[in-house]
């Protein structure tokens, strides 16, 4: 691949991470949980979106496989040898 395209990867890559992070990790604890009565009210929100919950879960999961392949893309773009 040329440096434009790891460029582009790795761009791609830190985006994915900071989209997902910022919907599972910001988001979607905002619209579940509540302060008031911790415990109930949350489980009743919980239930009553599921699948904003379960998108939260795999935003989650998105967001830490995507962190995980970011040193990577980095390693691929920044590597000093390669021409």
């Amino acid at each position: 691949m040329t440096r434009n395209m790891n460029a582009r990867l790795a761009g791609l890559v830190y985006l994915m991470c900071v989209l997902t992070g910022i919907f599972s990790l910001a988001y979607v604890p905002s619209q579940l949980s509540l302060w008031g009565d911790p415990t109930i009210a949350t489980v009743a929100h919980i239930i009553e979106s599921q699948f904003l919950f379960r998108l939260g879960i795999l935003g989650s999961i998105m967001c830490y496989l995507s962190f995980l392949a970011l040193p990577f893309a980095l390693y691929k773009l920044l590597n000093l040898r390669s021409g």
